[in-house]
C-alpha cells in the first residue's frame, strides 16, 4: 500500500466516530445516514423497559426503531469488544466475517453470488 493511502485511511479512521458516538448523533439529529445492504427479517422478544427505550429514541430521531435497533446492536457490539480479551475480540470478528461472507454468496443479488450451489438442498 502506498503511503499516500495510508495517509487517507488513517484520516478517515480518525474522523469516523464510534457507533455510539454516531447513535447519539442520530438522536439528536445532528447525523444522517442511509444504508443499503442484505438485511435478515428477525422476531425477538424485548422487555417492555427497553422496548419503550428504543421507541423514544426512534420518535425523538425521526428515524425507524429498525434503525435504532441496528444501531444499539452495533453500538453494544463496539462496546463488548473493548471489553473482552484481544484474541477473543478478533476471533468474534473473524468469525462473523466468514459468515457474512458465506451468506454473500448465497445472494443472487451479490457480486460474490456463486452460482454453483444452484439446486443444492439448503
Amino acid at each position: 500500500m502506498n503511503a499516500k493511502k495510508q495517509e487517507v485511511e488513517a484520516a478517515e479512521e480518525a474522523y469516523r466516530p464510534s457507533e455510539v458516538g454516531f447513535l447519539a448523533g442520530l438522536v439528536s439529529k445532528a447525523a444522517t445516514i442511509q444504508e443499503k445492504g442484505a438485511a435478515f427479517a428477525l422476531s425477538i422478544r424485548l422487555p417492555m423497559h427497553e422496548y419503550c427505550i428504543v421507541k423514544v429514541l426512534s420518535q425523538r430521531s425521526g428515524k425507524s426503531m429498525n434503525m435504532m435497533f441496528v444501531h444499539l446492536c452495533r453500538a453494544g457490539v463496539e462496546a463488548l469488544y473493548d471489553e473482552l480479551p484481544a484474541a477473543d475480540a478478533e476471533a468474534i470478528r473473524q468469525e462473523a466475517s466468514r459468515l457474512h461472507w458465506e451468506a454473500r454468496k448465497q445472494d443472487t443479488g451479490s457480486p460474490n453470488y456463486d452460482s454453483s450451489t444452484e439446486g443444492e438442498a439448503a
